[in-house]
Protein backbone atom coordinates (compact mmCIF):
# COMPACT_ATOMS: atom_id res chain seq x y z
CA UNK A 1 0.00 0.00 0.00
CA UNK A 2 2.64 2.51 1.00
CA UNK A 3 4.82 1.84 -2.05
CA UNK A 4 1.99 3.22 -4.19
CA UNK A 5 1.66 6.27 -1.91
CA UNK A 6 5.30 7.39 -2.16
CA UNK A 7 4.88 9.46 -5.38
CA UNK A 8 2.02 11.32 -3.69
CA UNK A 9 3.55 11.78 -0.24
CA UNK A 10 3.29 15.58 -0.44
CA UNK A 11 -0.40 15.40 -1.35
CA UNK A 12 -0.99 13.07 1.59
CA UNK A 13 0.96 15.45 3.84
CA UNK A 14 -1.18 18.42 2.75
CA UNK A 15 -4.32 16.36 3.33
CA UNK A 16 -3.11 15.52 6.84
CA UNK A 17 -2.51 19.21 7.57
CA UNK A 18 -6.02 20.03 6.32
CA UNK A 19 -7.59 17.44 8.62
CA UNK A 20 -5.64 18.69 11.64
CA UNK A 21 -6.63 22.29 10.86
CA UNK A 22 -10.32 21.38 10.53
CA UNK A 23 -10.27 19.44 13.79
CA UNK A 24 -8.49 22.32 15.53
CA UNK A 25 -11.22 24.74 14.40
CA UNK A 26 -13.88 22.39 15.80
CA UNK A 27 -12.10 22.31 19.18
CA UNK A 28 -11.63 26.11 19.38
CA UNK A 29 -15.21 27.13 18.50
CA UNK A 30 -16.82 26.11 21.85
CA UNK A 31 -14.20 28.12 23.78
CA UNK A 32 -15.09 31.17 21.71
CA UNK A 33 -18.76 30.58 22.53
CA UNK A 34 -17.95 30.37 26.26
CA UNK A 35 -16.11 33.68 26.13
CA UNK A 36 -18.95 35.32 24.20
CA UNK A 37 -21.52 34.13 26.75
CA UNK A 38 -19.63 34.88 29.97
CA UNK A 39 -17.68 38.00 29.09
CA UNK A 40 -19.99 39.78 26.63
CA UNK A 41 -23.52 38.73 27.58
CA UNK A 42 -23.14 38.34 31.34
CA UNK A 43 -20.28 40.66 32.25
CA UNK A 44 -21.20 43.24 29.58
CA UNK A 45 -17.57 43.44 28.37
CA UNK A 46 -18.41 45.05 25.03
CA UNK A 47 -14.72 45.62 24.23
CA UNK A 48 -14.28 41.86 23.68
CA UNK A 49 -17.25 41.63 21.33
CA UNK A 50 -15.36 42.75 18.22
CA UNK A 51 -12.42 40.48 19.12
CA UNK A 52 -14.72 37.45 19.46
CA UNK A 53 -16.53 38.21 16.19
CA UNK A 54 -13.17 38.53 14.39
CA UNK A 55 -12.15 35.16 15.84
CA UNK A 56 -15.36 33.60 14.53
CA UNK A 57 -14.75 35.05 11.09
CA UNK A 58 -11.14 33.79 11.05
CA UNK A 59 -12.17 30.32 12.25
CA UNK A 60 -14.96 29.95 9.68
CA UNK A 61 -12.73 31.30 6.90
CA UNK A 62 -9.97 28.85 7.83
CA UNK A 63 -12.52 26.03 7.99
CA UNK A 64 -13.87 26.84 4.52
CA UNK A 65 -10.40 27.16 3.01
CA UNK A 66 -9.11 23.86 4.42
CA UNK A 67 -12.34 22.08 3.48
CA UNK A 68 -12.01 23.16 -0.14
CA UNK A 69 -8.30 22.31 -0.23
CA UNK A 70 -8.93 18.93 1.36
CA UNK A 71 -11.68 18.11 -1.16
CA UNK A 72 -9.41 19.05 -4.06
CA UNK A 73 -6.48 16.99 -2.71
CA UNK A 74 -8.53 13.85 -2.19
CA UNK A 75 -10.19 14.14 -5.57
CA UNK A 76 -6.73 14.37 -7.13
CA UNK A 77 -5.58 11.31 -5.18
CA UNK A 78 -8.70 9.39 -6.21
CA UNK A 79 -7.96 10.18 -9.84
CA UNK A 80 -4.26 9.26 -9.67
CA UNK A 81 -3.43 7.01 -6.73
CA UNK A 82 -6.32 4.61 -7.32
CA UNK A 83 -5.39 4.24 -10.99
CA UNK A 84 -1.78 3.46 -10.03
CA UNK A 85 -2.96 0.78 -7.60
CA UNK A 86 -5.19 -0.84 -10.23
CA UNK A 87 -2.41 -0.78 -12.81
CA UNK A 88 0.04 -2.34 -10.36
CA UNK A 89 -2.41 -5.12 -9.48
CA UNK A 90 -3.20 -5.78 -13.14
CA UNK A 91 0.49 -5.89 -14.14
CA UNK A 92 1.33 -8.19 -11.26
CA UNK A 93 -1.59 -10.47 -12.11
CA UNK A 94 -0.55 -10.70 -15.76
CA UNK A 95 3.02 -11.60 -14.73
CA UNK A 96 1.92 -14.14 -12.12
CA UNK A 97 2.71 -17.78 -12.59
CA UNK A 98 0.18 -19.99 -14.35
CA UNK A 99 -0.39 -22.05 -11.19
CA UNK A 100 -1.86 -19.00 -9.51
CA UNK A 101 -3.88 -17.76 -12.47
CA UNK A 102 -5.36 -21.18 -13.23
CA UNK A 103 -6.70 -21.51 -9.68
CA UNK A 104 -8.45 -18.14 -9.53
CA UNK A 105 -11.86 -17.29 -10.91
CA UNK A 106 -11.78 -14.77 -13.77
CA UNK A 107 -14.64 -12.76 -12.34
CA UNK A 108 -13.04 -12.83 -8.91
CA UNK A 109 -9.82 -11.46 -10.40
CA UNK A 110 -11.80 -8.66 -12.06
CA UNK A 111 -13.51 -7.94 -8.76
CA UNK A 112 -10.16 -7.63 -7.00
CA UNK A 113 -8.65 -5.35 -9.63
CA UNK A 114 -11.67 -3.10 -10.11
CA UNK A 115 -13.43 -3.15 -6.72
CA UNK A 116 -11.10 -4.24 -3.94
CA UNK A 117 -8.28 -2.00 -5.17
CA UNK A 118 -10.36 1.12 -4.46
CA UNK A 119 -10.32 0.28 -0.76
CA UNK A 120 -6.66 1.30 -0.54
CA UNK A 121 -7.44 5.02 -0.72
CA UNK A 122 -10.32 4.62 1.74
CA UNK A 123 -8.04 2.75 4.12
CA UNK A 124 -5.56 5.63 4.12
CA UNK A 125 -8.16 8.38 4.19
CA UNK A 126 -10.67 7.07 6.71
CA UNK A 127 -9.03 4.23 8.58
CA UNK A 128 -5.65 5.86 9.11
CA UNK A 129 -5.77 9.63 8.70
CA UNK A 130 -9.20 10.27 10.18
CA UNK A 131 -8.86 7.61 12.86
CA UNK A 132 -5.51 8.91 14.11
CA UNK A 133 -6.63 12.53 13.95
CA UNK A 134 -9.88 11.66 15.69
CA UNK A 135 -7.90 10.16 18.56
CA UNK A 136 -5.90 13.38 18.80
CA UNK A 137 -9.09 15.44 18.70
CA UNK A 138 -10.84 13.36 21.37
CA UNK A 139 -7.74 13.56 23.56
CA UNK A 140 -7.71 17.33 23.17
CA UNK A 141 -11.40 17.56 24.08
CA UNK A 142 -10.89 15.40 27.19
CA UNK A 143 -8.00 17.65 28.29
CA UNK A 144 -10.02 20.85 27.77
CA UNK A 145 -13.08 19.42 29.55
CA UNK A 146 -10.77 18.19 32.33
CA UNK A 147 -9.59 21.76 32.88
CA UNK A 148 -13.23 22.81 33.24
CA UNK A 149 -14.19 19.84 35.44
CA UNK A 150 -12.14 16.73 36.16
CA UNK A 151 -15.26 14.79 37.11
CA UNK A 152 -16.93 15.39 33.73
CA UNK A 153 -13.75 14.26 31.96
CA UNK A 154 -13.71 11.08 34.04
CA UNK A 155 -17.35 10.36 33.16
CA UNK A 156 -16.59 10.78 29.45
CA UNK A 157 -13.60 8.43 29.60
CA UNK A 158 -15.53 5.81 31.60
CA UNK A 159 -18.47 5.97 29.16
CA UNK A 160 -16.11 5.19 26.24
CA UNK A 161 -15.01 1.79 27.56
CA UNK A 162 -18.22 -0.18 26.89
CA UNK A 163 -18.65 0.99 23.24
CA UNK A 164 -15.03 0.02 22.55
CA UNK A 165 -15.64 -3.50 23.92
CA UNK A 166 -18.84 -3.88 21.87
CA UNK A 167 -17.21 -2.65 18.67
CA UNK A 168 -14.16 -4.91 19.01
CA UNK A 169 -16.41 -7.92 19.59
CA UNK A 170 -18.44 -7.16 16.47
CA UNK A 171 -15.35 -6.35 14.37
CA UNK A 172 -14.29 -9.99 13.99
CA UNK A 173 -17.74 -10.97 12.73
CA UNK A 174 -17.80 -8.04 10.30
CA UNK A 175 -14.41 -8.98 8.84
CA UNK A 176 -15.33 -12.65 8.33
CA UNK A 177 -18.71 -11.81 6.80
CA UNK A 178 -17.23 -9.14 4.52
CA UNK A 179 -14.54 -11.54 3.32
CA UNK A 180 -17.13 -14.19 2.49
CA UNK A 181 -19.33 -11.60 0.76
CA UNK A 182 -16.48 -10.44 -1.48
CA UNK A 183 -15.56 -14.05 -2.33
CA UNK A 184 -19.15 -14.83 -3.31
CA UNK A 185 -19.33 -11.60 -5.31
CA UNK A 186 -16.18 -12.62 -7.20
CA UNK A 187 -17.67 -16.06 -7.92
CA UNK A 188 -20.84 -14.41 -9.20
CA UNK A 189 -18.86 -12.11 -11.50
CA UNK A 190 -17.02 -15.13 -12.87
CA UNK A 191 -20.21 -17.06 -13.46
CA UNK A 192 -21.84 -14.11 -15.25
CA UNK A 193 -18.74 -13.84 -17.45
CA UNK A 194 -19.05 -17.53 -18.34
CA UNK A 195 -22.74 -17.13 -19.09
CA UNK A 196 -22.15 -14.18 -21.41
CA UNK A 197 -19.38 -16.03 -23.26
CA UNK A 198 -21.46 -19.22 -23.51
CA UNK A 199 -24.84 -17.65 -24.33
CA UNK A 200 -25.04 -19.57 -27.62
CA UNK A 201 -24.62 -22.97 -25.95
CA UNK A 202 -27.08 -22.00 -23.21
CA UNK A 203 -29.76 -21.23 -25.80
CA UNK A 204 -29.04 -24.39 -27.79
CA UNK A 205 -29.30 -26.56 -24.67
CA UNK A 206 -32.35 -24.74 -23.29
CA UNK A 207 -30.40 -24.20 -20.08
CA UNK A 208 -31.84 -20.83 -19.16
CA UNK A 209 -33.31 -22.32 -15.96
CA UNK A 210 -29.78 -23.34 -14.88
CA UNK A 211 -28.53 -19.78 -15.53
CA UNK A 212 -31.26 -18.20 -13.43
CA UNK A 213 -30.83 -20.72 -10.64
CA UNK A 214 -27.06 -20.19 -10.56
CA UNK A 215 -27.24 -16.39 -10.51
CA UNK A 216 -30.19 -16.12 -8.13
CA UNK A 217 -28.62 -18.53 -5.62
CA UNK A 218 -25.47 -16.38 -5.44
CA UNK A 219 -27.52 -13.19 -5.15
CA UNK A 220 -29.49 -14.69 -2.26
CA UNK A 221 -26.26 -15.47 -0.43
CA UNK A 222 -25.01 -11.91 -1.01
CA UNK A 223 -28.27 -10.48 0.33
CA UNK A 224 -28.09 -12.70 3.42
CA UNK A 225 -24.49 -11.71 4.12
CA UNK A 226 -25.31 -8.03 3.56
CA UNK A 227 -28.22 -8.27 5.98
CA UNK A 228 -25.97 -9.80 8.64
CA UNK A 229 -23.50 -6.93 8.34
CA UNK A 230 -26.29 -4.34 8.45
CA UNK A 231 -27.82 -5.98 11.55
CA UNK A 232 -24.49 -5.80 13.35
CA UNK A 233 -24.04 -2.18 12.29
CA UNK A 234 -27.54 -1.33 13.51
CA UNK A 235 -27.00 -3.04 16.88
CA UNK A 236 -23.65 -1.30 17.42
CA UNK A 237 -24.99 2.08 16.34
CA UNK A 238 -28.08 1.97 18.55
CA UNK A 239 -26.20 0.46 21.48
CA UNK A 240 -23.62 3.24 21.38
CA UNK A 241 -26.39 5.83 20.96
CA UNK A 242 -28.07 4.57 24.14
CA UNK A 243 -24.78 4.71 26.07
CA UNK A 244 -24.10 8.24 24.82
CA UNK A 245 -27.63 9.33 25.76
CA UNK A 246 -27.23 8.05 29.32
CA UNK A 247 -23.79 9.68 29.55
CA UNK A 248 -25.16 13.02 28.32
CA UNK A 249 -28.01 12.96 30.86
CA UNK A 250 -25.55 12.24 33.69
CA UNK A 251 -23.25 15.07 32.56
CA UNK A 252 -26.16 17.52 32.18
CA UNK A 253 -27.33 16.75 35.68
CA UNK A 254 -23.83 17.09 37.10
CA UNK A 255 -23.32 20.41 35.26
CA UNK A 256 -26.59 21.72 36.69
CA UNK A 257 -25.28 20.90 40.17
CA UNK A 258 -21.98 22.71 39.47
CA UNK A 259 -23.85 25.77 38.17
CA UNK A 260 -26.08 25.77 41.27
CA UNK A 261 -22.99 25.68 43.51
CA UNK A 262 -21.33 28.45 41.48
CA UNK A 263 -18.51 26.18 40.26
CA UNK A 264 -19.43 26.40 36.55
CA UNK A 265 -20.45 29.39 34.42
CA UNK A 266 -23.20 29.33 31.82
CA UNK A 267 -20.62 29.96 29.09
CA UNK A 268 -18.51 26.98 30.05
CA UNK A 269 -21.67 24.91 30.49
CA UNK A 270 -22.58 25.64 26.85
CA UNK A 271 -18.99 24.79 25.87
CA UNK A 272 -19.21 21.48 27.75
CA UNK A 273 -22.47 20.65 25.96
CA UNK A 274 -20.80 21.27 22.60
CA UNK A 275 -17.73 19.27 23.58
CA UNK A 276 -19.82 16.34 24.77
CA UNK A 277 -21.83 16.33 21.53
CA UNK A 278 -18.66 16.69 19.46
CA UNK A 279 -16.90 13.95 21.42
CA UNK A 280 -19.82 11.55 21.05
CA UNK A 281 -20.08 12.28 17.34
CA UNK A 282 -16.36 11.87 16.77
CA UNK A 283 -16.14 8.80 19.00
CA UNK A 284 -19.02 7.17 17.12
CA UNK A 285 -17.16 8.03 13.91
CA UNK A 286 -14.02 6.31 15.23
CA UNK A 287 -15.93 3.14 16.13
CA UNK A 288 -17.57 3.22 12.69
CA UNK A 289 -14.15 3.60 11.12
CA UNK A 290 -12.96 0.56 13.06
CA UNK A 291 -15.86 -1.58 11.80
CA UNK A 292 -15.24 -0.29 8.28
CA UNK A 293 -11.59 -1.25 8.61
CA UNK A 294 -12.47 -4.82 9.61
CA UNK A 295 -14.70 -5.08 6.54
CA UNK A 296 -12.21 -3.27 4.31
CA UNK A 297 -9.35 -5.49 5.51
CA UNK A 298 -10.92 -8.37 3.57
CA UNK A 299 -10.45 -6.39 0.33
CA UNK A 300 -6.88 -5.43 1.25
CA UNK A 301 -6.04 -9.09 1.93
CA UNK A 302 -7.53 -10.15 -1.40
CA UNK A 303 -5.42 -7.59 -3.24
CA UNK A 304 -2.32 -8.45 -1.20
CA UNK A 305 -2.72 -12.08 -2.23
CA UNK A 306 -2.12 -10.98 -5.81
CA UNK A 307 0.68 -8.52 -5.05
CA UNK A 308 2.53 -11.02 -2.84
CA UNK A 309 2.17 -13.84 -5.35
CA UNK A 310 5.35 -14.95 -7.06
CA UNK A 311 5.70 -13.68 -10.61
CA UNK A 312 7.43 -15.29 -13.55
CA UNK A 313 11.13 -14.65 -13.64
CA UNK A 314 12.52 -12.93 -16.73
CA UNK A 315 16.02 -14.16 -15.98
CA UNK A 316 17.79 -16.57 -18.26
CA UNK A 317 19.87 -16.52 -21.39
CA UNK A 318 18.45 -15.29 -24.71
CA UNK A 319 17.56 -18.01 -27.20
CA UNK A 320 17.73 -17.30 -30.94
CA UNK A 321 18.88 -20.65 -32.27
CA UNK A 322 17.03 -22.83 -34.73
CA UNK A 323 15.44 -25.67 -32.79
CA UNK A 324 17.10 -29.01 -33.56
CA UNK A 325 15.51 -31.15 -30.84
CA UNK A 326 12.97 -31.09 -28.01
CA UNK A 327 13.47 -33.66 -25.25
CA UNK A 328 11.37 -34.57 -22.21
CA UNK A 329 13.57 -36.44 -19.76
CA UNK A 330 11.92 -38.38 -16.90
CA UNK A 331 9.20 -35.73 -16.42
CA UNK A 332 6.77 -36.08 -13.51
CA UNK A 333 4.07 -33.50 -12.87
CA UNK A 334 0.73 -33.25 -11.09
CA UNK A 335 -1.97 -30.77 -10.11
CA UNK A 336 -2.72 -30.62 -6.40
CA UNK A 337 -0.55 -33.65 -5.68
CA UNK A 338 -2.42 -35.76 -8.28
CA UNK A 339 0.10 -36.94 -10.85
CA UNK A 340 -0.87 -36.41 -14.48
CA UNK A 341 2.53 -37.30 -15.93
CA UNK A 342 4.87 -39.83 -14.38
CA UNK A 343 8.41 -40.45 -15.60
CA UNK A 344 7.61 -39.35 -19.19
CA UNK A 345 10.48 -39.29 -21.68
CA UNK A 346 10.57 -38.66 -25.43
CA UNK A 347 12.59 -36.79 -28.07
CA UNK A 348 11.33 -34.87 -31.13
CA UNK A 349 14.01 -33.98 -33.65
CA UNK A 350 13.92 -31.34 -36.36
CA UNK A 351 11.82 -32.41 -39.35
CA UNK A 352 9.91 -35.08 -37.43
CA UNK A 353 6.15 -35.08 -37.02
CA UNK A 354 4.79 -36.20 -33.67
CA UNK A 355 1.26 -36.60 -32.34
CA UNK A 356 0.10 -36.82 -28.73
CA UNK A 357 -3.01 -38.99 -28.61
CA UNK A 358 -5.13 -39.86 -25.61
CA UNK A 359 -8.44 -39.34 -23.90
CA UNK A 360 -9.24 -36.20 -21.95
CA UNK A 361 -7.15 -35.67 -18.83
CA UNK A 362 -4.12 -37.83 -19.67
CA UNK A 363 -1.77 -34.81 -19.94
CA UNK A 364 -1.57 -33.78 -23.60
CA UNK A 365 -2.13 -30.06 -22.91
CA UNK A 366 -0.01 -30.37 -19.77
CA UNK A 367 2.99 -31.40 -21.86
CA UNK A 368 2.60 -28.29 -23.97
CA UNK A 369 2.23 -26.12 -20.85
CA UNK A 370 5.42 -27.59 -19.40
CA UNK A 371 7.30 -27.01 -22.63
CA UNK A 372 6.35 -23.31 -22.57
CA UNK A 373 7.10 -23.05 -18.83
CA UNK A 374 3.57 -22.23 -17.82
CA UNK A 375 4.23 -24.84 -15.15
CA UNK A 376 7.40 -26.31 -13.71
CA UNK A 377 7.82 -30.13 -13.59
CA UNK A 378 8.00 -31.79 -10.20
CA UNK A 379 10.85 -33.98 -11.41
CA UNK A 380 12.93 -34.35 -14.55
CA UNK A 381 14.01 -31.77 -17.09
CA UNK A 382 13.02 -30.48 -20.51
CA UNK A 383 15.79 -29.82 -23.03
CA UNK A 384 15.88 -27.79 -26.24
CA UNK A 385 19.00 -28.38 -28.31
CA UNK A 386 20.36 -30.06 -25.19
CA UNK A 387 19.79 -26.95 -23.01
CA UNK A 388 17.54 -26.98 -19.99
CA UNK A 389 14.63 -24.63 -20.68
CA UNK A 390 14.98 -23.22 -17.14
CA UNK A 391 18.19 -21.58 -18.33
CA UNK A 392 16.41 -19.85 -21.24
CA UNK A 393 14.65 -16.52 -20.96
CA UNK A 394 10.89 -17.20 -20.81
CA UNK A 395 10.08 -14.48 -23.35
CA UNK A 396 12.57 -15.87 -25.87
CA UNK A 397 11.40 -19.43 -25.23
CA UNK A 398 7.77 -18.68 -26.00
CA UNK A 399 8.64 -16.56 -29.04
CA UNK A 400 10.31 -19.67 -30.47
CA UNK A 401 7.01 -21.58 -30.64
CA UNK A 402 3.65 -21.10 -32.29
CA UNK A 403 0.72 -22.77 -30.56
CA UNK A 404 -2.82 -23.43 -31.70
CA UNK A 405 -4.72 -24.66 -28.68
CA UNK A 406 -8.01 -26.54 -28.35
CA UNK A 407 -9.66 -23.63 -26.50
CA UNK A 408 -9.91 -20.67 -28.84
CA UNK A 409 -9.99 -17.10 -27.52
CA UNK A 410 -10.08 -14.40 -30.18
CA UNK A 411 -8.47 -11.02 -29.54
CA UNK A 412 -9.08 -7.87 -31.55
CA UNK A 413 -5.58 -7.90 -33.04
CA UNK A 414 -4.09 -8.63 -36.45
CA UNK A 415 -1.91 -11.68 -37.12
CA UNK A 416 0.76 -9.18 -38.14
CA UNK A 417 1.38 -8.80 -34.39
CA UNK A 418 3.25 -12.13 -34.57
CA UNK A 419 6.69 -11.91 -36.13
CA UNK A 420 7.14 -15.09 -38.19
CA UNK A 421 10.92 -14.57 -38.36
CA UNK A 422 11.17 -15.08 -34.61
CA UNK A 423 9.27 -18.36 -34.74
CA UNK A 424 11.40 -21.43 -35.37
CA UNK A 425 8.95 -24.15 -34.41
CA UNK A 426 5.20 -24.63 -34.79
CA UNK A 427 3.34 -27.09 -32.62
CA UNK A 428 -0.28 -27.85 -33.51
CA UNK A 429 -2.11 -29.85 -30.87
CA UNK A 430 -5.37 -31.11 -32.32
CA UNK A 431 -7.43 -33.22 -29.92
CA UNK A 432 -9.99 -35.66 -31.20
CA UNK A 433 -12.23 -38.00 -29.16
CA UNK A 434 -10.27 -41.12 -28.36
CA UNK A 435 -11.33 -44.42 -26.89
CA UNK A 436 -9.37 -47.54 -26.09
Amino acid sequence: MWQFAKPYKYLFLIAQICILALYAVSVLLPLNLAMLTDEVLYNQNINLYITIIVRYILLFTASTFFNLLYAYIWQSLNNKYVVDVKNAIFNHAIRSKAEFLSNINSGDMMSRIDGDSEQFIHLIQRNIFHFVNSILMCTGIIIIVGRISVYIAVILVAAAILPIIITRACGNFTEKTSRKSRDVSGELDGRILEIIKGHREIKLLNAAWWVFDTVISKLKILIQLGNKIRRIDFMVEKGIYLINLITSLVIYGFCALLIYNGDLTIGFFLAVLQYVALLHRKFNWMLRIYLDFRGRKASIDRVSEILENEIESDNGKPFKEEIQSVEFKNITFGYDENNVLKDVSFVINKGEKAALIGESGVGKTTILSLLLRLYEPDNGEILINGKNINEINVYNLRKAFGVVGQDILLFDKSLRYINPHEMSCLIILHIEPFSL
